[in-house]
């Protein structure tokens, strides 16, 4: 398999969970990346990418309170959005991004948990509405809080999960009631969890197990609409411009 060269590396700073796991992890990664450009990402700052226009929303726990060119609006969604816990872990300090190309708009909030999403969106939201939501934190129930989800309206959104990782009932069923979202396509079908809580099997790149490493491939031409395509079966689904 040819290797894709890494021409600089993002991150939102030091690791400040201090789990085992967790600290072994970022070690690994400094010496990953030693000798390597290395860029520590804030909320407001813009990642350059030819013909992308790519802002960090979130990042070190630090949340951005305007995107330029997105007027904040008041988010009648946060009335009724529950207290969520504060999260130590690294998670509460994901580096989160909204990608826009011409009139597509694209939201990946990366593990960002409820208590730093509501922050990010109440009482005022910044992000305004979105044509596809990557599913944060692979479908995790202590994130995907009501209160972004349902203020977002995607028409489309993509849950990252594994077979027996996230995709939890409760996190699937508050982006499948989200208002306007036409489709929750899956790249496993969660085995934890029930049928009432899967999509229909077309929406999944690998309906057993971890699969063959089928995949979601998404297409947009900038004018709005989009496709997504199901690489197991070849089926592509478009979504004309809102």
């Amino acid at each position: 398999m040819a290797r894709v060269e890494v021409g600089e590396f993002l991150d939102h700073g030091p690791n400040r969970e201090d789990t085992p796991g967790t600290e072994a992890g970022y070690e690994a990664y400094l010496k990953a990346i030693a000798g390597h450009s290395r860029r520590i990402v804030h909320p407001g700052d813009t990642i350059p990418m030819e013909g992308l226009n790519i802002v960090v929303l979130t990042a070190d726990g630090e949340h951005i309170s305007a995107v330029p060119g997105i007027k904040p609006e008041p988010n009648s969604y946060c009335a009724k959005e529950r207290a969520w816990d504060i999260d130590p872990t690294e998670n509460a300090r994901s580096s989160g991004i909204l990608v826009t190309y011409g009139k597509f708009k694209f939201l990946d909030l990366g593990d960002l948990t409820g208590q730093k999403e509501v922050a990010l969106v109440c009482p005022r939201n910044p992000i305004g509405a979105v044509d596809l939501y990557l599913v944060t934190h692979h479908g995790m129930d202590l994130s995907n809080s009501r209160a972004i989800v349902d203020a977002i309206h995607p028409e489309a959104a993509i849950m990252n999960n594994g077979a027996h990782k996230a995709g939890m009932p409760a996190a699937w069923q508050t982006v499948h009631d989200s208002p306007g979202l036409k489709d929750l396509w899956q790249l496993h079908a969660a085995e934890n969890s029930d049928a009432a809580h899967n999509s229909p099997e077309a929406l999944i790149a690998n309906p057993k197990g971890d699969g063959d490493g089928h995949y979601l491939k998404v297409v947009s031409s900038g004018d709005g609409s989009f496709s997504v395509t199901n690489s197991r079966t070849g089926m592509t689904k478009q979504y004309p411009r809102k």
